[in-house]
């Protein structure tokens, strides 16, 4: 099994940190003197990546395994049905102490006086609302900053000309990304982590330098100078534009191709199923692979094969052969037991079929046809849809040669020569000739979108030369 530590908030405190000692936060401190036992630590940002593993190199001299997979997502960029208001702001959070909304009010009363039309909208609920109502009600600005509570702001994003944070502390910041979605710059605190992966400064917004003894007025005056400058000197269109190519990448569909966590296995046996599980219960979305599928697999669990030729895709209708549904020549004897069926011309053994388990039910698995001397010349592979999805050729001596899966229309996608170890895959009607089973294995998993996911393998064999693969070809 593999250990991981997930790291949701800042890991060091700054203050307390010099070239010579680094303070790590208490809820990751012990986990962090664990390094020879942790498999891999992950982080929300790239920029916290980054830092934690220069920290790690210089004061630990160590560099354990580090992945990036981002708190949020968004599944669509939202564009607006009219204009923008001009010169509309808007911030969302928690109406508390920490996320400094009291400046941002602040800031935004000082703009005014320069930009005469700014309008603030406020959402979100919490301790700070009366302290926010009595500083707008003391400077009479009710008519352009308005408390506008809870709401789902998935469609009102994009009404707005500018988002505006006054947090100082933002892990990820996940409305700061759904702001960018909707194309809105931003004006907030150069702060670790979010609004340095959020905000491109003087592209997308503004990052307003931060110290922690930072007094309020100096924040106000910082927020208000931004602001100034936004709706005053930045080319609006561009920044928009900055926004959304950032927000980009964090679209649901793009998350997903770098956060696949795989359990990449040779064959689905009990060992790599207790894994699975273990993972699984362990809180992990991990998807199983295995490279060799006998076409009984659990759901949700599907093989190379099965992806190549888009039977992981395809309708899971249909249900087992039984023994006796195998299509033989007239007058030839189709017999069975609990162990395995049989298939004779009079008295001349012809076939053996092979049972998936539980054997009792008699589902037809594999099917080895014998010529007359008795050596398996044809074995035919069915699923648990009563599929044919692959056949595999023999020689005179009974030994394999090469085996061809079709997808589930019958086409033949794949060929796999057992003697020369290439493999040939047909795909939009091309056919990409591999030399190795490896590169076939890459190719597929490359293809199928999880080139950038972390794998978990319990095999020296082809799971742990694919993936070392990919990680080359990263």
């Amino acid at each position: 099994s593999k250990i991981g530590v997930v790291i949701h908030a800042d890991h060091f405190s700054e203050s307390a940190t010099d070239d010579t000692y680094i303070r790590w936060n208490n809820y990751y401190e012990y986990e962090f003197s664990q390094i020879r036992h942790i498999d891999f630590y992950v982080a929300a940002t790239e920029v916290q990546k980054n830092l934690l593993a220069e920290q790690f190199k210089k004061y630990k001299n160590v560099s354990p395994r580090i992945e990036t997979i981002p708190v949020g997502s968004v599944d669509e960029l939202k564009y607006p049905k009219n204009d923008r208001r001009k010169h509309s702001l808007i911030t969302a959070s928690r109406l508390a102490n920490e996320k400094h909304v009291d400046w941002v009010v602040q800031a935004v009363i000082k703009a005014r006086e320069v930009v005469p039309d700014i309008t603030l909208d406020i959402y979100g609920k919490g301790k700070e609302e009366e302290r926010l109502t009595k500083i707008i009600s003391e400077h009479k600005a009710q008519d352009y900053i308005r408390l506008k509570g809870h709401c789902d702001l998935k469609e009102v994003y994009q009404e707005y000309e500018a988002y505006i944070s006054g947090s100082t502390s933002e892990g990820f910041g996940l409305s700061v990304l759904e702001a960018i979605a909707a194309g809105l710059p931003v004006v907030g605190f150069d702060v670790r982590y979010g609004n340095q992966t959020f905000i491109a400064d003087g592209r997308n917004g503004y990052l307003i330098p931060w110290k922690e003894s930072i007094e309020s007025g100096e924040a106000v005056d910082g927020l208000k100078d931004r602001l100034i400058r936004l709706f005053s000197e930045a080319d609006m269109d561009a920044f928009h534009e900055m926004s959304y190519e950032i927000a980009e990448k964090y679209l649901t569909t793009e998350v997903e191709k770098r956060c696949n966590l795989i359990l990449l296995t040779d064959d689905y046996s009990r060992e790599s199923k207790l894994l699975h599980e273990s993972l699984t219960a362990a809180g992990l979305d991990i998807k199983a692979i295995t490279i060799d599928g006998d076409g009984f697999l659990p759901d949700g669990v599907c093989s190379i094969y099965d992806i190549a030729v888009g039977m992981d895709e395809s309708d899971p209708t249909g249900r087992p052969l039984y023994f006796n549904e195998v299509t033989v020549p007239d007058y030839w004897e189709i017999s069975s037991d609990n162990r395995a069926g049989k298939v004779h011309e009079y008295n001349v053994q012809r076939a053996t079929i092979y049972y998936a388990l539980p054997r009792h039910k008699r589902f037809i698995r594999i099917v080895e046809w014998k010529d007359a001397s008795g050596y398996v010349r044809l074995s035919e592979h069915y699923d648990k849809h009563g599929n044919l999805f692959a056949k595999t050729a023999f020689n005179s001596k009974g030994q394999k040669v090469n085996r061809t899966w079709f997808s589930k229309d019958g086409i033949e996608t794949v060929n796999e020569n057992y003697v020369t170890g290439s493999v040939i895959y047909t795909r939009d009607g091309k056919d990409h000739v591999f030399r190795d089973k490896t590169g076939f294995i890459t190719y597929v998993l490359k293809e199928a979108g999880f080139g950038e996911s972390i794998f978990y393998i319990n095999s020296l064999s082809y799971p742990l030369f694919a993936s070392l693969r990919l990680k080359r070809e990263k």
